[in-house]
């Protein structure tokens, strides 16, 4: 009996703590609540003495709980920023930037997070990232970043967009699941939409409470009448809920963590399957930080035994998206291209720097089969055996990067998974444009598989220029300007032929080279911002600045600042070079801003700091110099850091 009633005990205290004291007292007083109820119960269960001894036990055991309390009370609080620092996360990046544990606690000391709160699973807070290249709003739990708002928030929105994008065509208004609210990114990405219903199932009460931080940024996503929150675990709520969804999207945190492991398990993925209609899709992203190979393989295993039909999509060069379903899986280019062109969709797509369907397609790594050859005797990851907890660093720093590359070799053909258009041309020219995709992203097997329907399509200057950079691709550098040579032929006017011999003459500073084919493209295409950037780029290292300046000017005319922002850089140079020092800080100041916009900072934008500290300089003003010098500092540290650690938020 007695061990029985001390397991409900148990039991009772822990549920009773963890909705009532955590969300309600927060850690610190639960635990100093826990520890005087514990004293007082051991004083109680003392055994009984008699006369003076019994009156002062009974005394001391009402005063030691007490004095205990408030003891804790009046001693120093926990520092919201350490709780909330993620140091078991990234470590790696942590170590980067501080020299000591000391300096580190020192810098968390004094962050004040916007909110902070413990929940009943974890504790919830809302950051201000202010570093350069991570300024933005992250959402953290238990100090690893669950979402965020920021110049990162690719793959986090992208997942909404390709779940919506890829999903069946019927019905036209599907009903759709979220496996967690997070900072509301991917919510606000399916809403946009216009889903029949979203339905979002989050376990915790405070990261909904957060959400009013992201306001601003997300729009009020709980006003939405689409919009239907669920407290409950996921897998609880598969348990216990009877209801079908056309698409389900989950997203849990990194495998190897306690609370994300149970949301890669075959179990997992299976019980979302059967929540699923008969063409329904589950759409699946996770993190590689932190895995290991047999990591990796394990999660696909599960993924593929619990669908018969797969595929994998690279959604940053740190995340993985798989698809799931029970139908065969074809894409219509015509459906895809339908949706993008919805006004909402294309202006966030836009935002994020994915402009089309190729933007979207040429991010596939593999289909089910080649999925299935690349894990082949990997055992899959279960209820009874979950992931194991590899922190990033006991990993080495590349692991990430070395996982990538190895998923973007295993898929071989992308063609059985895509439905094409019936008018021939049209067919091509997207063909053509998703090849280019694949090759500018390396993909080069599942690029020749786009060039050979090209060239049985019948369009073989298109295939041939193709050809040549597949040939480039793989070093044969005289094959390839052999077949640009051979398409320039048939047309001397063909443009991306033009741009590559010319392109490839100006990466190796071979600007005399260039020059010839780069003054075509842009007499060929003079109302092309490409055709005016890239000549007015080799005008600039020719020394001939006037024609240089008058070619970049037509990008500003033609906004094409947007596709080629380094006009602005060389404007700026241009005008530095000519001792127009305020009109060089205006444009390299332009150039910055856009640069900080998009997140795809880099040591150009730290080396333009460091110009404009010369230019401030030349206008007698070093407290502005110092300040340019101060960024360019922080910029770089902050570059070659991410670049050494691999992290991905």
């Amino acid at each position: 009996f007695l061990p029985g009633l001390g397991a409900g005990g148990a039991a009772a205290g822990l549920l009773l703590f963890s909705w009532l004291g955590l969300p309600l007292l927060g850690g610190r007083t639960s635990l100093l609540v826990l520890l005087a109820l514990v004293l007082a119960v051991a004083g109680f269960l003392q055994p009984s003495g008699s006369g003076w001894k019994r009156e002062w036990k009974a005394r001391l055991w009402i005063v030691l709980p007490v004095l205990m309390f408030l003891g804790g009370l009046l001693s120093p609080g926990w520092s919201p920023g350490v709780l909330t620092s993620g140091i078991y996360r990234y470590p790696a990046m942590i170590s980067a930037r501080f020299s000591s544990g000391g300096d580190f606690l020192e810098f968390r000391r004094a962050a004040s997070p916007i909110y902070f709160h413990h929940g009943a699973s974890g504790t919830i807070a809302v950051e201000r990232g202010t570093d350069p290249g991570r300024e933005g709003l992250f959402l953290t739990v238990d100090g690893t970043v669950e979402e965020n708002w920021s110049t990162r928030i690719l793959g986090y929105a992208l997942t909404g967009h390709i779940a919506m994008l890829l999903r069946p065509g019927m019905p036209i208004e599907p009903r759709v699941a979220l496996l967690g609210m997070g900072a509301g990114v991917t919510a606000r990405s399916i809403l946009l939409h216009d889903p029949a219903s979203l339905t979002v199932i989050e376990p915790e009460a405070k990261v909904l409470e957060a959400l009013q931080e992201f306001t601003d940024l997300s729009g009020p996503l709980l006003e939405s009448p689409r919009i239907e929150i669920v407290h409950a675990d996921p897998r609880n709520f598969w348990i216990l809920s009877s209801a079908e969804f056309d698409v389900v999207v989950s997203r849990g945190p990194e495998p190897w963590l306690v609370r994300g492991g149970p949301m890669y398990t075959r179990e997992f993925f299976r019980q979302c399957r059967k929540h699923l209609t008969p063409a329904g899709i589950q759409v699946h992203r996770f993190p590689l930080a932190g895995l290991t190979e047999e990591n990796l393989k394990g999660i696909l295993q599960g993924f593929l035994q619990a669908y018969p039909e797969t595929v994998a999509f690279e959604m940053t060069d740190r995340d993985i998206l798989l698809i799931g379903s029970s139908a065969p899986l074809k894409f219509s280019l015509a459906s895809i291209q339908d949706r993008i062109r919805a006004p909402k969709v294309m202006a966030d797509l836009s935002i994020i720097g994915v402009p089309g369907q190729n933007s979207i397609l040429g991010r596939f790594l593999a289909g089910h089969e080649d999925l299935d050859l690349f894990t082949a005797g990997a055992a899959p990851f279960t209820d009874r055996m979950l992931p194991t907890q590899d922190l990033p660093r006991n990993l080495p720093t590349r692991e990430t990067r070395d996982l990538m590359s190895r998923m973007d070799g295993v898929g071989k053909r992308i063609l059985p998974f895509l439905a094409g258009f019936e008018e021939r041309e049209k067919q091509g020219q997207t063909m053509y444009g998703l090849a280019k995709t694949l090759i500018l992203r390396g993909a080069n097997i599942l690029a020749e598989d786009i060039t050979e329907e090209i060239e049985r399509l019948g369009f073989g200057e298109r295939a041939g220029w193709l050809h040549g950079q597949l040939a480039l691709q793989k070093g044969d550098k005289d094959r390839a300007f052999d077949l640009w040579e051979s398409v320039l032929e048939s047309d001397p006017d063909h443009l991306d032929s033009l741009m590559s011999l010319g392109g490839y003459f100006q990466d190796f500073g071979l600007y005399n080279a260039a020059e010839p084919y780069l003054a075509r493209l842009e007499q060929a295409y003079p109302k092309k911002s490409l055709a005016q950037f890239y000549h007015g780029k080799n005008l600039y290292y020719l020394l001939k600045d006037g024609a240089s300046e008058i070619a970049l000017k037509k990008v500003l005319e033609m906004e094409g600042t947007a596709l080629y922002p380094s006009s602005l850089y060389f404007l700026g140079m241009l005008a530095k070079r000519n001792a127009r020092t305020e009109e060089g800080i205006e444009y390299l100041s332009l150039y910055l801003k856009r640069a900080y916009g998009s997140g795809q900072l880099s040591l150009l934008e730290a080396s333009t700091h460091q110009t404009l500290a010369e230019l401030y300089r030349r206008l007698d003003q070093p407290d502005r110099a110092e300040q340019e010098e101060e960024m360019a500092r922080r910029l770089t540290e902050s570059i070659l850091q991410v670049a050494g650690d691999g992290t991905d938020e």
